[in-house]
């Protein structure tokens, strides 16, 4: 799957500032919580750059380009960027900027690697006045596969209909997420889908100005941790990123609906939450939440359900499944995950049990 590299990119008029930074989506990116990515400043005669230290992506990836109005007065109502390296002879073609935060996509599936990618970013004034600013270099490198993924096991799993009830989880390597697994980890059913409206200001005579939606796009967050971006084509529908077989669609009542290769169904509400996965013969798991809005259980074509207790930190402490087997998470005070404990349903506690895993973390 996809991974995600976000540059933010500060902008003053007249004088143009430029930010960087990277993080990683889901997993690669997905949620973060940390610290900024350590910088550097480098002053030009009409530029401020801040940028990360190594200011490299890995190919591949959809890098997030983010230019934060920082100007007073100044009412941008157009702006296009251009990327383009003269070892490799790539050029992007000029491409619109998105509007609302100003942003763009750049996704790099494809791009060969090289390190003097150059962007010019071009903004436009309502009044016509245009400013342009090249100071923004990026740097592509190989990806090398699963390098993300450093353990992925599977804990639980009751045979079923179709769908099996099952829990697994997988750490990234480069991951900054602290989820209900401790930092690093996610597990199979912490899929969620972001909605990320995109505006661009109208340059009709009696709009000028106002923020019209256009083209929104959607972060997908995967079973396995990595993301994925998807853009609308309008009517509800989303292009997936280069290679990935899958659809993803908007119904009209605000459901989204992601189809895999191989015809099977996850149904997110509006929340981006996942509550159901249908196989491609009809056999249907159910994800229940409670009102914390914390997965509660999963229900299988069989009624059978697997339950999820949590601790006083909100993070998962136990799961069993169908037949009373349990499988316990010991989390240290830097919300580690340092061992999974496996043990027949019993007054038993966490490190009395037979211990199936001590993760290095």
């Amino acid at each position: 799957m996809k991974r995600e590299g976000y540059i933010s990119l500060s902008r003053l008029l007249f004088v143009c500032g430029l930010s960087l930074a990277i993080a990683s989506c889901g997993g690669g990116g997905g949620d973060t919580d940390g610290d900024p990515p350590e910088t550097r400043q480098i002053t030009g005669v009409n530029t401020s750059v801040l940028s990360d230290t190594d200011s490299s992506y890995r190919t591949g990836s959809v890098v997030h380009i983010d230019i934060q109005d920082a100007s007073s007065g100044a009412d941008i109502i157009d702006g296009t960027i251009r990327i383009t390296s003269a070892s490799t002879g790539y050029d992007s073609g000029e491409q619109p900027l998105s509007f609302g935060s100003i942003f763009f996509d750049w996704d790099t599936t494809g791009v060969a690697p090289a390190a003097n990618f150059k962007a010019v970013i071009l903004l436009v004034e309502k009044d016509g006045k245009t400013h342009k600013n090249e100071s923004l270099k990026i740097k592509l490198v190989p990806n090398p596969p699963l390098i993300n993924k450093l353990v992925s096991a599977v804990d639980l799993s009751t045979p079923a209909p179709g769908i099996p009830a099952a829990f697994s989880r997988t750490y990234l390597l480069d991951s900054t997420f602290q989820g209900p697994l401790g930092y690093g980890w996610t597990h199979n059913y912490r899929m969620r889908l972001v909605y990320k409206p995109t505006y661009r200001k109208s340059r009709e005579p009696f709009k000028l100005g106002l923020m019209i939606p256009v083209h929104p796009e959607v972060q997908l967050f995967n079973a396995d941790g990595t993301g994925s971006y998807f853009f609308s084509t309008g009517g509800g529908n989303y292009r997936s990123p280069k290679g990935d077989p899958r659809t993803l669609t908007r119904m009209d009542n605000g459901v989204f609906l992601l189809e895999g290769k191989h015809g099977t169904k996850y149904y997110f509400s509006a929340n981006g939450k996942p509550f159901r996965i249908v196989d491609r013969n009809g056999n249907a798991i159910r994800l229940n939440y409670d009102g914390f809005d914390q997965l509660d259980s999963v229900t299988d074509a069989s009624r059978q359900v697997m339950a999820f207790t949590y601790d006083d930190n909100n993070r998962t402490w136990k799961v069993t499944d169908p037949l009373g087997n349990r499988i316990f998470f010991a989390v240290d005070a830097k919300n580690r995950l340092t061992s999974v404990f496996s043990e027949k349903d019993s007054d038993q506690q966490p490190g009395l049990g037979s211990s199936i895993g001590v993760i290095p973390c």
